[in-house]
Order: C-alpha cells, then structure tokens, then sequence
C-alpha cells in the first residue's frame, strides 16, 4: 500500500484542511498570548513629532511674515500713491516678524530639549552636573594645563 502526504504518521487522517486548521490554532495562540509591556516612553505632541516637521513649520512661518508685511505695504502703496515707501517698510517689518517667530520657537524648543534631557537623566539616576572641587565648574581641576 502506497502512502499518501496525509498518512504518514501525523494523526490527521485524511483531512485536507487539517493543517490549515493546525496553523489557525497556531496564530489564535499567539494573538491572545500576553504582549511584552513596552518601556514608560511620554507621547510626544504633533508639534514635537520630527525635526523636519518642525523645520517646515518655522520656514512657512517665516515666508508667511514675509509675504503678508509685503502684501500690506503694496496695498498701502496702491491706496495711497506713494511708491514703493511702504511696501519696503512693511517688507522689512515682515522680516522683523519672521525672525522674531522663528527665534521664539527656537527658545521654545531649546527649553523642551532641556527638559527632557533633564527629566531622562533623573530617570536614569545620572547627575550631569560638573564638580571639580575648586567652585567655578568648569570641569577641569585647579592646575591643568592652559588655565590660570
């Protein structure tokens, strides 16, 4: 007697379905097994999501500032007549602007990156301030080299 795939010592018989229910048995066990639990990571806010984001953010504000302090001065200079005069000082107070948001928002994520490195060096139990014993921490005991 000839054997098929299906007799050969595997206990199913003759069911052609058997090892696709084996395999569905298989990933149910697996789906319902208990998942490894993640380490405590903070939600990071949308705004705080990529660099890139946040370099596109400030390049469209600062282009927005630009575009609208140049936009009034035309419209002022059409209303008034009075040539290109206000056009290059609301220009130049678009500038102003856009430079004003982009170092405010870089202040802003300044103090946040501190504030995690901080807040991750607590977690850790890491001190990262400098005590060299002689008061000015710089780092570098009294006597080295290339200091008075």
């Amino acid at each position: 007697m000839v054997s098929g795939p299906s007799d050969q010592g595997n206990g199913q018989g003759n069911d052609p379905h058997a090892p696709l229910d084996a395999l569905g048995k298989r990933i149910d066990a697996m789906e319902n097994r208990p998942s490894v639990v993640a380490p405590k990571v903070k939600a990071r806010s949308a705004e705080d999501s990529s660099a890139f984001g946040r370099a596109f953010k400030l390049s469209t504000e600062f282009v927005a500032a630009v575009a609208i302090g140049g936009g009034m001065g035309y419209l002022g200079d059409r209303v008034f007549g009075s040539g290109p005069v206000l056009f290059l000082v609301f220009f130049v107070l678009g500038v102003g602007a856009g430079f004003l948001n982009v170092w405010r928002a870089a202040q802003l994520i300044n103090a946040r990156a501190a504030e995690l490195a901080k807040e991750a060096s607590a977690d850790q139990g890491l001190d990262f301030t400098c005590d060299d014993d002689d008061g000015d921490d710089d780092g570098r005991p009294k006597g080295r080299a290339g200091r008075p």
